[in-house]
């Protein structure tokens, strides 16, 4: 893992450099004058670094910190970009619902935040049917997926689910929680990805805003090689590559469980006229 992180910053050399300085400055500081950075990226940084990788921690919330999270580092920005005007999605794909994050913004219709996790699963929510309240009801969605789901489901719930929701909400800045212990490999969780899906979402989830209003933040991912494998992969596409995978092994997967649950949280937003 240490040779394929030490070739990516050969190959992608100030980016990379990025990635460790704000991943470095969320880990010793927890909150990190986000205000401030949320500012300098809706200007100055807006040009020169198109994605930030930072630490999400999105399981902690107002009051709790929980699940290795001290701070919820993409709640803080998310709103102090909405207090800015802005219209924020947050895309949580780690494996663990984000309970945090949908904490912060249940009642809050200026963020749009998305989850695909494992069901069941600490921290045990993440449920279709909590979908936000008040003015905010139909701006939290949960796609809660089965042990071994694979790569076609998720990107069949983007496109037949999320993308339709996303674009009613009409987001100006793209967040994502990216938790790489939905691999296959990871030795805590169920779930059927390799790093070839993560390519396959990450390049998805970008067509969602412009360059410039796209943030990755690290989430979970417990097997060194398979974090590597996605971080890698991840990052290149963020430098506008087109990565290929790691080797054959690791390309998209397809023939999993998730259709049935996915058929059911499709039918149960149908069914309902959220604004």
């Amino acid at each position: 893992a240490r040779d394929d992180m030490a070739a990516l910053r050969d190959e992608l050399g100030d980016l990379l450099l990025q990635v460790v300085f704000h991943a470095r400055m969320a880990e010793e500081a927890g909150n990190f004058a986000f205000d401030d950075v949320a500012e300098a990226i809706c200007g100055k940084l807006e040009a020169r670094h198109p994605h930030i990788f930072g630490q999400g921690d999105h399981h902690a919330n107002q009051t709790e910190s929980m699940g290795f999270c001290l701070i919820s580092n993409v709640a803080v920005l998310a709103a102090s970009l909405a207090d800015q005007g802005e219209r924020v999605l947050i895309l949580d794909y780690d494996a663990h619902h984000g309970n945090g994050t949908q904490d912060v913004f249940y009642h809050d219709p200026r963020v749009l935040f998305v989850s695909l996790h494992q069901w069941p699963l600490y921290p045990g929510t993440g449920r279709h049917s909590e979908v936000g309240a008040g003015t905010a009801e139909g701006f939290t969605m949960n796609v809660p997926l089965p042990p071994g789901t694979t790569g076609d489901v998720y990107l069949r719930a983007f496109d037949e689910l999320i993308s339709p929701r996303v674009d009613a909400f009409q987001p100006t800045w793209l967040l994502i929680s990216a938790g790489f212990d939905a691999h296959r490999f990871d030795p805590i969780t169920e779930l059927g990805l390799t790093s070839g899906d993560y390519i396959a979402l990450t390049k998805r989830a970008l067509e969602w805003v412009p360059a410039g209003r796209r943030i990755v933040m690290l989430e979970g991912g417990y097997d060194l090689d398979a974090l590597a494998w996605c971080a890698a992969g991840v990052v290149s596409v963020l430098a506008g590559e087109d990565p290929e995978p790691v080797d054959f092994t690791e390309q998209e997967t397809s023939g999993g469980p998730g259709h049935r649950q996915l058929d059911a949280i499709s039918a149960f937003w149908h069914d309902r006229q959220f604004g």
